[in-house]
């Protein structure tokens, strides 16, 4: 019960936080603290929502092989990279994707640390 309940309010914060905080360099009034935004909350908040929906999967399909949740990891990083393209100088993308999925594995791995110490107990 306490690893859904972190699953799914992982999914709910960092989905609400990925729609509010969506960069849109086109439309603002201060844009260095949009692009501090963008590195600061977006950024890892879609690294925990791929985490999540990584454990999510792991959850609902039993019989599942590591290489079917890897590339669809890289496939969206890869997608967040071009996006974030026209926005940040390159290193600037590499560093923050580097970054962003060492968050996201960090998420990942305290995910699989709860659901095998919870589903252990009972």
């Amino acid at each position: 019960m306490k690893y859904k309940l972190w699953l799914y309010s992982s999914i709910l914060l960092s989905l609400f936080l990925v729609f509010f905080f969506y960069p849109n360099p086109y439309e603002d009034m201060f844009p260095l603290f949009n692009d501090l935004l963008t590195i600061l909350i977006f950024m890892p908040s879609v690294f925990v929502l791929i985490s999540s929906l990584a454990s999510l999967f792991d959850d609902l399909v039993r019989n599942h092989k590591l290489w079917i949740i890897l590339p669809l990891c890289f496939l969206s990083v890869g997608g967040l990279g071009w996006k974030m393209l026209g926005i940040f100088h390159p290193l600037t993308i590499v560093l923050v994707l580097i970054f962003g999925i060492f968050i996201g594995v960090t998420h990942f791995g305290i995910s699989k640390v709860l659901k095998q110490n919870l589903s252990s107990k009972f």
